[in-house]
């Protein structure tokens, strides 16, 4: 795997683990990134996955044999004793087990697969000299834009929020999912270009600026709600310059991890189990909250040992569980 996408992996989980530590910090604004990883983590989806190959329900199959052996080990921890036979209906069960499961991240990607392959699979074109993954990114924002002015409430700032099976955010996610593409399609060109300290900087700073202001004068009622869609905006041009400046920076990073090679394990373990590392965090600080009587920042160090190592196992055990059927899914 290309390092700076691993770096880029790595961050995305720490971001959005943090943003669940609202409960742990002794200020919950410390919690805060999330919706940052999300966009991360899609677009280092898209990248990823840019070259499909094979037929769609091979490929699909794939990608599924991936996230459900973990996330069946995780809920079943997660049943209340006796559960099983007491409460659990076979619509229970598939609500809890398949779709939507109790993570709404688990919904949105195993949906967004699926136009992503057949997107993926549109043979390249240029169209008034503007590439195939840049006409597809316009399509999706029109429709999110659309769907924003005329189907979403903007009494109150919520566009961030991703829980209570809103599928607003989706749209968000699929142009992750085309930008990664695009890193991926001229990653020729990205890895290969002088990172320049000043410009690169610049650019993700004010990125970045552009979003802590306008979401702060959001929330505070100084800009009327039915501009919270620049919250969003700001996110995405955030995720774009920080996918430009890290592929610039992949030689380094390359030497990083060579010359700092504990450091560098680190990075690649997280990133590589970035998928339970999320679906353990919830079980875990639950449980440092409710069962164990410590504070800041000793429940801090407790919670983020706990859900690496549980992470590690998890990924143990799922991987073990997954790699008979992927196996026979690539000889077929």
């Amino acid at each position: 795997m290309i390092f700076y996408i691993t770096f880029l992996r790595f961050l995305a989980a720490l971001l959005i683990t943090n943003s669940h530590f609202g409960a742990i910090y002794p200020r919950g604004s410390f919690a805060c990134g999330g919706m940052l990883g999300n966009l991360l983590f899609f677009a280092v989806s898209g990248y990823c996955l840019y070259h499909v190959r094979g037929t769609f329900l091979r490929w699909y199959g794939q990608r599924l044999l991936r996230i459900y052996p973990a996330v069946a080990i995780v809920t079943l921890i997660n049943l209340p004793y006796g559960a099983l036979s007491d409460y659990l209906t076979w619509q229970r069960v598939i609500g809890l087990f398949f779709y939507p499961t109790y993570y709404h991240f688990i919904a949105a990607i195993v949906v967004l697969y699926i136009p992503f392959y057949f997107l993926m699979k549109i043979p390249d074109f240029r169209l008034l000299g503007v590439d195939k993954l840049a006409w597809l990114s316009f399509v999706v924002f029109t429709i999110y834009l659309t769907a924003y002015a005329f189907f979403f409430d903007k009494t109150a700032y919520h566009i961030e929020n991703v829980g209570d099976g809103q599928m607003f955010p989706w749209f968000i996610y699929t142009g992750s999912m085309l930008l990664g593409a695009i890193f991926r399609k001229y990653d020729h060109y990205f890895r290969a270009r002088r990172f320049c300290l000043v410009r690169d900087t610049f650019f993700t700073l004010l990125a970045a600026a552009g979003y802590v202001v306008v979401r702060s004068l959001l929330k505070t009622g100084k800009i009327p709600g039915e501009y919270q869609i620049l919250s969003i905006i700001f996110l995405y041009l955030l995720t774009a310059a920080g996918f430009w400046s890290v592929s610039a920076l992949d030689h380094a990073l390359q030497r990083w991890r060579e010359s700092n090679r504990w450091a560098g394990r680190v990075v690649e373990m997280i990133s590589i189990r970035t998928l339970e590392v999320y679906l353990v965090q919830y079980m875990v600080i639950d449980f440092v909250l409710n069962r164990l009587k410590v504070s800041f920042p000793l429940n801090w160090l407790v919670c983020v040992s706990a859900i690496l190592l549980a992470a590690v196992l998890v990924h143990w055990a799922a991987t073990r569980a997954a790699a008979p059927l992927i196996r026979q899914l690539k000889r077929e």
